[in-house]
């Protein structure tokens, strides 16, 4: 059961929202940027390839920071500049993530088989769709897809890693349901190219050392991703009704 708080500070006129579960609180800020920050009960153990906080780490929270792209020109570092903004958020030891997608367009999911629990968060962005195997690159689009997955149960190294490739799987079959197409190929994407995913879950307490789609945090963490990221990408389809990536199909 989650509970959303929505107001207004005085001081600086800044949207601010929250809402609370079990797996801590998720805040929405406009000041000083457009920010999306989810602070776990304590530190978790996480797990992810994100530039700044990735890795297998303890963390206290997981930090979106939406971004411009002629805030990072090529002469910017993309790890300086978001150690800088995760200061400048008093969030510094948080896990950060960054996306042109606009932060306050989230979307959540919970998902529980037996006694195992899977939160989920995602921002959507598209215009960069790639699918694996595609010709590298030329100037990079706008479009991440960005997954934080928490659990209410600790897992092995070996169960987390096959925790994130379930993050991975059910992403795909999303973008495949909706008939995404990579912007070089324009073959069915697979992602886009800067994707990024996180796990977390508590750091004590006993140890799953199975994930897969046989399992019940296999289980939980699949339909959650895939429930949300399915609502995020139609929600992307209505505001780009005519974007190369949705290949000519209508929502």
């Amino acid at each position: 059961m989650q509970r959303r708080v929505a107001f207004t500070a005085s001081s600086s006129q800044a949207s601010v929202s929250a809402s609370a579960s079990e797996f801590g609180e998720v805040r929405l800020s406009s000041s000083p940027r457009s920010h999306l920050i989810w602070t776990f009960p304590v530190p978790y153990q996480t797990l992810s390839w994100a530039i700044v906080g990735g890795g297998w780490r303890l963390a206290p929270a997981v930090a979106w920071l939406e971004v411009h792209p002629s805030e990072l020109p090529p002469a910017v570092c993309p790890l300086a500049f978001l150690q800088q903004s995760l200061t400048e958020l008093a969030c510094p030891e948080a896990v950060g993530l960054m996306t042109s997608a606009r932060v306050a367009l989230y979307e959540q999911e919970t998902r529980a088989v037996g006694a195992v629990k899977a939160q989920v968060l995602v921002t959507v962005g598209l215009g960069n769709a790639l699918r694996a195997g595609d010709p590298i690159a030329g100037p990079q689009k706008l479009g991440t897809i960005n997954i934080s997955c928490c659990l209410n149960q600790r897992l092995s190294f070996a169960a987390a890693l096959e925790a994130l490739t379930i993050v991975t799987e059910a992403k795909t079959a999303a973008l495949y349901d909706r008939r995404i197409m990579s912007r070089m190929s324009r073959n069915y994407a697979t992602g886009t190219g800067t994707d990024c995913h996180l796990l977390a879950f508590p750091p004590e307490g006993d140890e799953f050392i199975y994930s897969g789609k046989h399992t019940a945090v296999g289980s939980a963490i699949g339909a959650a991703v895939y429930t949300a990221l399915t609502r995020g990408i139609d929600g992307w389809r209505r505001r780009f009704p005519d974007h190369p990536a949705l290949g000519g199909l209508a929502l």
